[in-house]
């Protein structure tokens, strides 16, 4: 969880000349061209000054001072850079820091390495682990949604015992799990990991009781023997829990045989369903493809009329702004129509002719845009033919000189998208965990990673920037370069011949500076174009992601307003997984069985079984690989989304509630009246 490549910058062992024209940037294009891609762990590590920096704990103190030196205009700005501990010198638009070299040292955790080993047999995840295809490293998704809920209990509980603390708060998780793993988790983890801490469990498993050293029953505490001779209370519980016990164990004698299931799994282990790699940030390689660009121009109109449209106003604009400076610089040139003109100007007063001037000017600045001169190199070369020559070889170097900065441009745009999600998550992430980092204390550590991906976006960003300055640099010496050969061809035209006028030297050269200010507009407003169509690319890549079937189906297909009437559910070979990936693992798997109606069926199986991928099938949440699923005599397969989830009743395991007041939560569309919600509440005892 670190942002440090060991790539150490050649930023900061580059002379001042190479600072200045970002040579040290040449041996990334070279490893760009060399290995076709660019990665994460390629770009260099970041300047001292670009690092990530806390500034709670000393921007608030700095600020004091501030006040304290300039109590009429403090500056926010001057605070934050004497926070930050550092002075940069710009020289034009480079920036040279003079602080030494920098590493960024390894973020990891406050534990022995030894310790994650230490608790994974306490919680009963070693065998998990083996059959994990990554290990403890395999993603479980945001939020855990890979795991069920109680390996998210075995995991909170490993992380508790990870921690080492002198005193531990356990609030009930043994709730999420089976008796079978809820007894090896209180012997292995409880009474044993934590057998010399300060311990303090809230549970409703009343077999574990005998085992505290005191025990608080509501308004009454003491030990298991005091509750049980003194508290009349304790002793019910104990006699009511202990007969629910035989009950059970009479009603279970009592079957005579128990049909067989494919339901619940027959291995002596859960498994963890591994993360599918189409949930893991992927980058695109190579050039953005033609599909892009398509997508992009049908979003707005039909193809053929956006290229259509393109043409014609670019045919427009390219004629008219040629046609009309060509005709300014021959009138320019006829003396006998600039006499008339002066002769006829001679009455006109000093306001009209300075109102006069002033419009023309604008006039000739504004047809002098930039994209008017496309064909600005069929007038030059009109003119002087020589000039053809420099043209093409300052040409032929822009477009080489293209191609080698675009694909890393290119690449580094990707991957500053790329780096960008994890920022977000872990956002998101930290925020929803606020109460779990505050109570390990885990703030630094949070914060480091956030500071990690932070740095990591800044790379890219800053290498992309860097990379298109390295190119303009380029650019600006090939111009130079081409406009000094123009000139002295001009010149020499000039000497050999003698109606090469005025007029036209000036018109060549106004036309060669234009041209190739032209060129390099085109290129870089290409890269750019390539560039940021990776945002394009990205989200047609999650516009192709697959997704749910229609929420309503056709009038017809519509099932009957009464169903399902009767209740009776049948199991058709069915198949189930997390993930539309084919070489994802199953969850359920060939289940066949038939519910009738009116049954009550108790589905039994130890955590990560697939209880709760079973209740998911009914309201085709996941992916049903094959089989069916029939609820009174319609499958529900042909049914919309809107029907299956509206008219059956799901009790979620992990209930969410919504922001606004209990009655909102209870009847979030607002249909039954305020006696049946009372009802209601009554019989789940509130």
């Amino acid at each position: 969880m670190t942002s440090c490549t060991q790539n150490q910058n050649p930023f900061l062992h580059a002379n001042i000349w190479s600072r200045c024209f970002h040579s040290w940037i040449a041996h990334l294009l070279t490893k760009n061209h060399k290995h076709g891609t660019l990665h994460l762990t390629d770009l260099y590590d970041l300047l001292p000054e670009f690092e990530s920096t806390k500034l709670t704990d000393k921007l608030e103190a700095n600020w004091f001072d501030e006040i304290k030196q300039y109590p009429q205009e403090p500056s926010l700005i001057r605070a934050t850079l004497r926070t930050m501990g550092w002075k940069p010198l710009l020289v034009g638009c480079l920036l040279i820091p003079t602080d030494g070299p920098f590493s960024l040292k390894n973020i990891t955790f406050n534990a022995r390495p030894g310790d994650l080993i230490c608790i994974i047999g306490p919680v009963g995840a070693g065998k998990d682990f083996a059959q994990l295809p990554y290990g403890a490293n395999t993603l479980v998704g945001d939020q855990g949604v890979m795991l069920s809920g109680g390996q998210k209990a075995r995991v909170n509980l490993a992380r508790a015992l990870y921690r080492d603390a002198d005193i531990y708060l356990l609030d009930d998780p043994l709730s999420a799990v089976d008796v079978k793993v809820s007894k090896h988790l209180f012997e292995k983890s409880i009474k044993s990991c934590l057998g010399h801490n300060i311990c303090f469990l809230a549970t409703h498993q009343v077999q574990f009781l005998r085992y505290a050293t005191t025990i608080i029953i509501l308004d009454n505490m003491g030990t298991y023997a005091q509750l049980l001779d003194s508290s009349s209370l304790f002793a019910s519980l104990l006699k009511e829990t202990h007969q629910q016990q035989q009950n059970q164990s009479a009603n279970l004698e009592k079957q005579s045989s128990i049909e067989d299931s494919n339901l619940i799994e027959k291995q002596d282990t859960e498994t963890i369903s591994s993360l599918p790699p189409t949930n893991i940030e992927m980058k695109q390689e190579g050039t953005i493809k033609w599909r892009v660009y398509v997508s992009y121009l049908q979003a707005s109109v039909s193809l053929p009329i956006a290229l259509l449209l393109i043409v014609l106003l670019f045919f427009a604009q390219q004629t008219t702004a040629l046609f009309s400076t060509w005709w300014l610089a021959k009138l320019n040139d006829d003396e006998s129509y600039r006499y008339q003109i002066f002769k006829n100007c001679t009455t006109m007063n000093i306001h009209k002719s300075n109102t006069m001037r002033l419009m023309n000017d604008y006039e000739w600045k504004e047809h002098r845009n930039r994209e008017f001169y496309t064909y600005c190199l069929t007038l030059v070369c009109w003119l002087n033919p020589w000039s053809l020559i420099p043209a093409v070889m300052a040409g032929s170097v822009m477009i080489l000189l293209r191609n080698c900065f675009s694909r890393c441009s290119r690449d580094l745009k990707r991957l500053e998208s790329l780096t960008r999600s994890p920022i977000y998550s872990h956002l998101t992430s930290t925020i929803q965990g606020l109460k779990v980092i505050r109570s390990y204390r885990a703030e630094a550590m949070c914060l480091a990673e956030f500071h990690s991906h932070l740095d990591n976006n800044i790379r890219a960003e800053y290498l992309h920037t860097t990379v298109n300055q390295w190119a303009t640099i380029r650019f600006d010496w090939i111009a130079l370069i081409f406009i000094t050969c123009i000139t002295f061809l001009v010149v020499i035209v000039r000497i050999a011949q003698y109606h090469f006028t005025v007029a036209d030297i000036a018109l060549t050269l106004s036309f060669s500076l234009n041209l190739t200010g032209l060129l390099q507009w085109m290129i870089r407003q290409s890269v750019e174009v390539e560039t940021q169509m990776t945002a394009v690319e990205r989200v047609l890549e999650y516009c192709s992601l697959e997704q749910e079937p229609f929420t309503q189906v056709s009038f017809n297909c519509c099932p009957p307003i009464n169903w399902p009437s009767h209740g009776r559910i049948i199991f058709d070979n069915v198949s189930m997984s997390h993930s539309t990936d084919e070489h994802s693992p199953l969850v359920l798997q060939n289940i066949s069985m038939t519910i009738d109606a009116g049954e009550k069926v108790g589905i039994v199986g130890r955590t990560g079984a697939g209880k709760t991928s079973f209740i998911q099938t009914l309201f085709r949440i996941g992916t049903l690989i094959n089989g069916r699923i029939i609820i009174d005599n319609i499958d529900i397969a042909s049914v919309g989304l809107n029907d299956v989830r509206h008219r059956i009743s799901i009790i979620p395991q992990d209930p969410v509630l919504f922001i606004g007041t209990i009655r909102s939560n209870l009847d979030p569309f607002d249909r039954y009246s305020d006696t049946e919600i009372w009802r209601a509440l009554e019989e789940v005892i509130i």
